[in-house]
C-alpha cells in the first residue's frame, strides 16, 4: 500500500476507543435522538408499503384494467430508481459547499418534502398521467428522505450502537406498517360500502403527504442539531480525562 492508503487506515484510529462505547437498550431509548429515528420511521415507512400493494387498486378504481396498469407501474418505480440513485448526493454536494452536516441533512429532507407534497392535491387531477408522476416523484422522493434519514443515525451515535438504533427504528417501520395497511382496508372498505372509494384514497393520499411534514418537523425537533449522543461511560470518561 501506499502512503495515503496507510494514512486512511491508521486515521479512524485514534477515535476507536469512543466508538466502542458500550450503551444498553434502556440507555438508548432515554435518548430524544432515538426517539426521532423512530418516529420518523413510524410516520414514513408505512407509506411505501402503500405505494407497493396499494398502486394497483388505486389505478383500477380509475378506470384502468388490469392488463393496463403494468406500464404506469413501471413509470413509477422507473422514476423512484432514477431519484432514489441520482438524489443519494445532494447532501453530500451541500457538505463540499461548506455546509454543516445538519444543515445539508435537513435541506435535503425538506426538499424531498416538498416534493411529496404534491401528491396531497390527487383528488384535482383529471388526469390519470399526470396523477401517476405525481405518485412517482413522491415515492422517489421519498426513497432519497429515508437514505438521508438512515445517514443521520452514524452521524449522532457511535458505530457500536448504531445496528442498535437502526433496529429500534425498523422496529418502528414495521408496526407502522402493520397498523396502517389494517388501517387502509378498513378505510377503504367503508369508503367502498357508500360507493365513493376514489375518496377513501384521496383521504389517503393527504395522509402520504402530512406524514412526512410531521415526521420531518418532529425529527428536527429531537434532534435539532444532529450533535454526538453522549451516553455515561463517555461522559465519566470525558470528566475523568478534564480532571
Amino acid at each position: 500500500m501506499n502512503s495515503k492508503e496507510l494514512a486512511f487506515i491508521t486515521a479512524d484510529r485514534s477515535t476507536s476507543a469512543e466508538e466502542k462505547t458500550k450503551a444498553p437498550l434502556p440507555e438508548l431509548l432515554v435518548k430524544k435522538a432515538t426517539w426521532g429515528y423512530f418516529l420518523a420511521t413510524f410516520l414514513t415507512d408505512a407509506i411505501w408499503w402503500f405505494y407497493l400493494f396499494w398502486l394497483p387498486s388505486y389505478l383500477t378504481s380509475e378506470g384502468l384494467s388490469k392488463t393496463e396498469i403494468a406500464f404506469p407501474i413501471t413509470i413509477v418505480y422507473a422514476v423512484t430508481a432514477v431519484l432514489s440513485i441520482s438524489g443519494g448526493w445532494l447532501s453530500s454536494y451541500f457538505i463540499k459547499r461548506g455546509w454543516t452536516v445538519n444543515r445539508s441533512r435537513k435541506s435535503t429532507m425538506f426538499i424531498c418534502v416538498a416534493l411529496v407534497l404534491p401528491v396531497m392535491l390527487m383528488r384535482f387531477s383529471e388526469n390519470i398521467w399526470l396523477s401517476v408522476f405525481i405518485i412517482a416523484f413522491a415515492a422517489g422522493s421519498q426513497t432519497v428522505w429515508k437514505g438521508v434519514l438512515l445517514t443521520t443515525v452514524s452521524d449522532q451515535f457511535p458505530k457500536s450502537v448504531v445496528g442498535s438504533v437502526s433496529g429500534i427504528g425498523g422496529l418502528g417501520g414495521a408496526v407502522g406498517g402493520m397498523l396502517a395497511a389494517q388501517g387502509v382496508g378498513i378505510l377503504l372498505d367503508q369508503y367502498k360500502a357508500v360507493n365513493n372509494l376514489q375518496g377513501g384514497y384521496n383521504l389517503i393520499f393527504i395522509c402520504c403527504g402530512t406524514a412526512f411534514l410531521v415526521a420531518t418537523v418532529l425529527f428536527h425537533l429531537l434532534s435539532p442539531k444532529l450533535e454526538k449522543v453522549r451516553f455515561k461511560e463517555k461522559e465519566k470518561k470525558a470528566v475523568l480525562e478534564a480532571v
